[in-house]
């Protein structure tokens, strides 16, 4: 028996996920959490490299700051890859340059190298980000897809919490290279898992069509457990399109406009957040240990927020709670400086961590429902990419700011702005797409 064309097209939005379809998004899970200890390996490293290498706060800074413009680069350059030749090979694409880049890390014997190395990290992270949103988004059920792409963006925060317990005994046991060195071997690993049991997705073989794409369609449907195809659906006017072909579709440019607003606002208050809380901890009268503690508990907290964000999204709709999510983050942020003893502290700083983490995965939870396939990853890339650039100018102004005199309560009150703007933006493309 086959099935009629148009069905392959229902396939995974409608019917109960698959245990292939769970193994992908599984798969995608993984290797996020090694890009999220991957990311923060030279957070990790960083002490000991500083007294190894004599560097100073400026040299270190411009290798902290490599990985994060590579990281840039790649989602607005690189990611259209991923609607030409697809989201597996692009993603062993990008596990490829990590494994090598984070090996030569290891190896490095100069910072100017190790500032080379990390941006070619960050180059690989950056390419992998946006295919496995559009391939975990592409491969989950209608009812699921919030939920799932939600517990796959968790897992960067989570790496980047478990990164920091496995560096105490990495460094003490292998020096400052063991950090690098576990980092490149994870994320080997995954690139015969990802050969042997990762699928390209679907939704790219039907909008390629490709002279084959009628036998990797069947082949895939087959591990799917379902019948094949007679023939390969008609493609709608909407996924002519690929790449930035398609960006002058005003509707798309609508759309996207919005989203890279509501990226660039949301990660500058979470870079500022999950970058210097620990910190203002400690000075604010906190130990080390104290603040460090902090920020685990605001990532842990983060993570839940998002997963739960995913899980209520089918009922409520993942717009309005991402919008949700982005007012109490203001509210949160507002109030946090007023917090007096150690426990107000670490609570404030758990549901702060809740509301922007979890504001900032539900932006990645809708963003590829927005967009034809063809330029799914363009559009995640283009988004991310440039909310990338608020992640780089919020902790930047906060430095001049505190540099300047302005008292920590202060920095919190104007940094309740950016997720204001955030929400108003979402919101605003909320209302447009209703009214379509």
């Amino acid at each position: 028996m086959t099935e009629p064309p148009a069905g392959a097209t229902t396939l995974l939005r409608d019917s109960p996920m698959t245990a292939l379809q769970i193994t992908t998004v599984g798969i995608c899970l993984l290797i996020n959490l090694i890009d999220g200890f991957d990311v923060m390996a030279i957070a990790f490293a960083a002490p000991e490299l500083a007294r190894a290498w004599n560097l100073s706060p400026a040299a270190l800074g411009i290798v902290f700051s490599a990985g994060v413009a590579g990281m840039t680069g790649a989602s607005i350059l690189l990611a259209p890859v991923a609607d030409y030749i697809g989201r597996r090979a692009t993603i062993l694409m990008g596990l490829g340059v990590v494994t090598l880049s984070m090996a030569a890390s290891a190896i490095a014997a100069a910072p100017e190298a190790l500032a080379i190395f990390r941006f070619c990290t960050g180059l690989g992270v950056g390419v992998l980000l946006p295919s496995l949103n559009t391939m975990v988004a592409e491969f989950a059920s209608d009812r699921r897809r919030e939920l799932a792409v939600a517990i796959m963006q968790a897992g960067f925060p989570l790496g980047a919490v478990l990164g920091g317990f496995a560096a105490l005994f990495l460094q003490s046991s292998f020096g400052w290279q063991g950090v690098f060195w576990a980092g490149a071997l994870l994320s080997g690993v995954m690139i015969p898992l990802v050969l042997l049991w990762l699928p390209e997705s679907l939704d790219f073989l039907l909008s390629r069509r490709d002279s084959d794409a009628l036998t990797r369609v069947n082949a895939l449907l087959a591990r799917l457990g379902r019948n094949p195809l007679s023939a390969l659906p008609t493609p709608v006017m909407a996924d002519a399109g690929r790449g930035y072909a398609v960006l002058g579709d005003p509707r798309v440019a609508t759309r996207l406009g919005a989203l890279c607003a509501a990226f660039f606002f949301q990660l500058a208050a979470f870079y500022f957040v999950t970058s210097w809380t620990p910190k203002l901890l400690v000075d604010g009268g906190l130990d080390a240990t104290t603040g460090i503690s902090g920020g685990i508990l605001l990532n842990v907290a983060g993570a839940t927020g998002g997963v739960l964000l995913g899980w209520a999204a089918w009922r409520f709709g993942a717009r309005p709670l991402t919008v949700g999510f982005m007012l109490f983050t203001c509210v949160s942020m507002f109030l946090f400086p007023w917090a007096q003893s150690l426990a107000a502290m670490l609570t404030m700083a758990a549901l702060m961590g809740f509301f922007v983490v979890g504001g900032m995965m539900g932006l990645y939870s809708l963003t590829p429902a927005l967009f034809p396939p063809g330029m799914r990853a363009t559009a995640t890339g283009l988004a991310v990419g440039f909310g990338r650039f608020g992640a780089i100018l919020g902790p930047l102004a906060t430095g001049f700011l505190l540099e300047a005199g302005w008292a920590p309560r202060e920095v919190y009150q104007l940094f309740c702005l950016p997720p204001l703007v955030a929400a108003a933006a979402l919101w605003v493309l909320h209302r447009r797409l209703v009214s379509e």
